[in-house]
Parts: C-alpha cells; structure tokens; sequence
C-alpha cells in the first residue's frame, strides 16, 4: 500500500509519500499542462520510508508509482510499470505506460476547492490510500486491492509469455486511444471504445526492438517500426477479433476469425447484455492445417 497523507493550506499543499509495500517503489508526478512541474518527477522510495513534496498554489496532475526498475549497462533507468520512457529516474514531463493506479489533483479548483481521486483509467499496478488533512470534509479515497482480479477484463493474458495486443478502427471509425500496447503474462488492461465503434483487435507475438529501434513482431507485425500501429492492419497469420457496436438494429456484433490466419487462442467474453454468448478459437489443429509450401492454409 502506498500512502499519500495530502495537506492543503491557503497558499500551498504538501503530498507526503509513504511506500507501505515490502518492496521499493519509485513514485512519480505529471503536472497538468496548463501547470508547472513539482520539484522532484520522480524519485526512488524503500520500502517503510517518506517523502514530501511541496506544490504550488491551484497545482494540478497526477501522482503514480513504478514497480520493478532498474538501470541497465548502458545507464538506461526503466520500469516494468509506470514506466515514463525518459531513461532516467524523473519523468520530466512525461506520463506513466499503463497499467498504472493514478493519483489526480486539482488544487483550488472550482469554488476554490481541493479535488481529488484515485483512477484506474490507465490500469492497476499497485494499492494506493490518500489521506487528506487540512479540511474539515475531506474522506480518504483509496484502491487498496488489486482490481485486475476481481472485476472483468477488456484484456487479458493468460499465456505463459507477452503478447502486444493492437486495435484497427474500420475506415469509417476513428481509432481508439491505444492501437498498439505491451501485455506480459497475467497482466490486464482496459480500452473505452466510442459509440458505434467498429475495427478488429489482435494479438502480435514474439516482438522486440532493434538497435536502431526499429520495433517488429514475428506474428501480427504492423510494419510501423513501433508498438503503436496508428492505423496499420497486422500481416498474416493473425487471430482477429471483430467487432460492430451498435450495428444493425442497434445490436453489437463481435466475433473471433481465422480469416488472416491463427497465431493465438483467443476467448471473448460479454458483459451487460441478457443473451450473448462467449466466442472463441482456443484450439487449430493441424489436421486443418495442411502443408503448402512450408505454410499452413485453413481450408474450409
């Protein structure tokens, strides 16, 4: 549990960290566009220590913590989340790669009031309690348990090894926030999709990047040298999954196909409406898969 005990007074606010977790953290902060950086982006916590970070007045942005860093031999500094991808300790401007629990303030916001929340929009990666004081009506707000294991996933790995999911929008759709992301094993990750969305989503395997980094993956590889794939199909085999939202009488259609090839097992599964059914391809046998050329060819 990371605790974060904020006290606001009339001119400034001072965020006290304190890493309740048996492990080293490596909390960081964001300010909001419009506001200036706090004096410290980020910085190493051990475990049972505290730290103070004094904002200025009407400050704004996000608070988060890395888990699991590191420097390499080239003195690269990175994360396994909450990475900001500067190399280095403090984020300097840069946000944290979901899944990250986030820590959103607005100081002297509207009315002159604090606000304040715990988000799971980008994901959970670790429990978080805020403790306000300096007011009278402040509660605390917190996510003390790992979300990912109680509530239902958008996306989910359950392979044994990390994939990097990816989204197309159809021609007519605009696409979502992420078309491109890393998922390691056990992990989960959410994306809001618009009203009336339409596009497929896939899975590329056995990705890495060069030294000149350029990204590539062995199975659904997008060709833009990056983990976003910002509006490029992934090349064949793929296992796709489609959807229309709100397509034909207002209905949301969706299903898994091999018509790209398969490179993974997928399982889909709905929520919220009364008659829809899971859809999957868990299994291909080879049997289906005759020989051409030193390819595979799903014949029907």
């Amino acid at each position: 549990m990371i605790l974060v005990d904020a006290s606001s007074g009339a001119h400034s606010a001072t965020f006290s960290f304190k890493n309740n977790c048996s492990f080293t953290i490596w909390p960081a902060s964001l300010a909001n566009s419009d506001k200036g950086a706090l004096s410290q982006t980020g910085f190493q916590l051990d475990s049972g220590a505290s730290f103070s970070l004094d904002a200025p007045p009407a400050w704004g942005g996000r608070l988060w913590a890395r888990q699991t860093c590191s420097t390499d031999s080239a003195g690269k500094f990175s994360c396994i989340t909450g990475d900001c991808g500067t190399g280095q300790v403090a984020c300097n401007g840069a946000g944290g790669a979901p899944p990250t629990t986030l820590i959103e303030f607005t100081l002297q916001g509207y009315g002159g009031k604090d606000f304040y929340d715990v988000s799971c929009v980008d994901g959970f990666n670790l429990p978080v309690l805020v403790v306000p004081s300096g007011g009278p009506n402040c509660n605390s707000t917190s996510c003390p348990v790992n979300v990912n294991v109680l509530c239902p996933q958008d996306f989910k790995n359950n392979c044994s090894f990390t994939i990097w999911p990816a989204s197309l929008a159809n021609s007519d759709k605009g696409a979502l926030s992420q078309t491109g992301f890393q998922l390691d094993s056990g992990a989960s990750f959410s994306l809001d999709a618009p009203p009336a969305w339409g596009g497929r989503l896939w899975a590329r395997q056995t990705c890495s990047t060069d030294s000149a980094g350029k990204f590539s993956c062995i199975t659904g590889d997008c060709g833009t040298g990056q983990v976003a794939c910002n509006g490029a199909g992934g090349a064949p085999p793929t296992t796709l999954i489609e959807f229309t939202l709100q397509g034909y009488g207002g209905k949301d259609f969706y299903d898994v196909s091999c018509v790209d090839g398969f490179n993974l097992p997928v399982l889909v599964v709905p929520s919220g409406g009364p008659n829809c059914n899971s859809t999957s391809c868990l299994i291909i046998s080879d049997e289906c898969y005759p020989s051409c050329d030193g390819h595979k060819v799903l014949t029907m």
